[in-house]
């Protein structure tokens, strides 16, 4: 049938022009010089894997300081942080939903320009990147905080996005293709350059992207949400090996995460238990998985610091506290500790300070959004110097202070010696002065707050 025919001849001559869009796409993308390096996605085969085994209970608490980010009417939702830049969803429950962002150093909150429909929001180097709905759709915006600026990614059926770097990637949805249901869209930033990242019959999902810019990652679905495996691209060059992403099974389709030395973090119930996964992209080390009781979820990384939400035993119930897992230490800390589920934590080191940003929720069974603010672990030489220093800033009565001082001081002699008995059983004395003086020449408050961080030196030391 000529109609038929003619059908035929037009879908060939679409297939041809989109071919060669692809093509051209592909030849621009070269020169500029980006290098979209493939992870490798072949059939499922076992990863090499260490386990790391641990224990919630006899987590020592990390030392920090709590304060809100907004804990006011409505609901606050979905935190993001960058160093001390935080994004979240602010709703009203009227209908209402803008994003808002916060400046933990200046503590001051500014609301994003908006249309009332806007969530989903993402934060790097002082960008916020977010959803907006529109009558014909939604759009991703992308809002520099600097310039007050804001600019609207042409096109309908995007959303989700990630930013780091010079790249904005997203969910497409916008093909109208028959088994064509979504996509990974990207922009370059300076260039206002879109393409498609993916371009496939699977749904392509829940874009990552590290702060620096320098891996991506996405999850392909047999169908949506359902046995996905990650795939990716390091967008530099690190002239290293690749390993298999091909993960099957990951029932917790957004909950990942990497950092800027390509190590990315995961939750998979692949092993039975819901756990956390660490896979270097680059290189060959062995995945790692962290043996946890209970099912772990919200896993972020930055730097070599992992937070995630853990059960925990309280009563009759269970219900989440935040932790934090030190990979160059091997050491498990608890960050939480209160009889409400804490959810959605996002964790980002920045200039010697560590923050973590999570949900909790409020007297009106409404979410707040809190920010916790903490040393990441260090020597523990260090470690007993600011100490030192928390007595010093006490302002004590002179015999007391010299007397607690001399006791670490006597620590840091043991550990220069490489005498760690010594200096454990030196820790453990400053312990014992602090619990003999609080309430008399310490506050409760001030000798809480020795104790914690003395117990958290002897944990790092592996005191008995």
């Amino acid at each position: 049938m000529p109609t038929t025919h003619t059908n035929i001849r037009n879908r060939e001559r679409i297939m041809i022009m989109r071919s060669l869009l692809v093509l051209l796409i592909v030849v621009a993308l070269a020169s500029m010089n980006l290098d979209l390096r493939k992870v490798a996605a072949k059939s499922p085969e076992p990863q090499p894997q260490s386990s790391a085994v641990l224990q919630t209970s006899n987590a020592p608490m990390m030392i920090g300081t709590s304060r809100p980010v907004n804990n006011g009417l409505g609901k606050q939702s979905d935190p993001h942080i960058d160093g001390a830049l935080v994004s979240y969803t602010d709703d009203d429950l009227m209908g209402t939903t803008t994003v808002r962002y916060l400046d933990l150093t200046t503590n001051s909150t500014h609301a994003v320009p908006g249309n009332g429909a806007d969530s989903e929001s993402e934060v790097s180097a002082g960008r916020i990147a977010f959803t907006e709905l529109t009558a014909a759709g939604s759009q991703v915006v992308l809002f520099d905080t600097a310039t007050q600026t804001r600019i609207v990614m042409p096109g309908y059926g995007f959303s989700k996005p990630t930013i780091g770097g010079v790249y904005l990637f997203f969910e497409d949805r916008s093909s109208t293709e028959y088994l064509h249901p979504v996509d990974i869209g990207g922009y370059l930033i300076p260039n206002d350059f879109y393409y498609h990242q993916t371009y496939d019959l699977s749904p392509d999902t829940n874009p990552a992207i590290s702060p620096a810019g320098n891996l991506m990652l996405w999850q392909q679905c047999q169908t949506e949400g359902v046995n996905c495996t990650f795939h990716g691209f390091v967008l530099t060059d690190p002239g290293l090996p690749f390993p298999d992403l091909t993960i099957p099974f990951c029932p917790k389709p957004s909950q990942y995460d990497m950092n800027n030395d390509y190590v990315f973090a995961y939750t998979s119930d692949k092993d039975g238990d819901t756990d956390i996964y660490l896979q270097k992209i680059v290189g060959v080390d062995p995945e790692t998985r962290l043996a946890i009781p209970g099912e772990q979820r919200n896993v972020s990384i930055s730097g070599n610091l992992v937070s995630f939400e853990s059960p925990v035993q309280l009563g009759n119930v269970l219900e989440y506290d935040i932790f934090v897992y030190d990979i160059n230490s091997g050491k498990l800390f608890q960050v939480t500790k209160t009889p409400e589920d804490e959810g959605r934590s996002d964790i980002s080191i920045s200039n010697g300070f560590a923050r973590i940003i999570y949900e909790t929720p409020s007297a009106s069974t409404n979410n707040d959004v809190i920010a916790f603010t903490f040393r990441p672990p260090a020597a523990v030489a260090d470690q007993i110097t600011d100490n030192s220093a928390l007595v010093d800033s006490f302002q004590l009565p002179a015999g007391t202070a010299n007397s607690l001082t001399a006791k670490l001081r006597d620590a840091l002699a043991a550990i220069a010696a490489s005498d760690t008995p010594t200096a454990c059983t030196a820790l453990s004395s400053f312990i014992n002065a602090c619990q003999a003086q609080s309430g008399k020449k310490l506050t409760v408050d001030q000798a809480t707050q020795l104790i914690n961080s003395a117990s958290l030196i002897r944990f790092n030391l592996g005191c008995q």
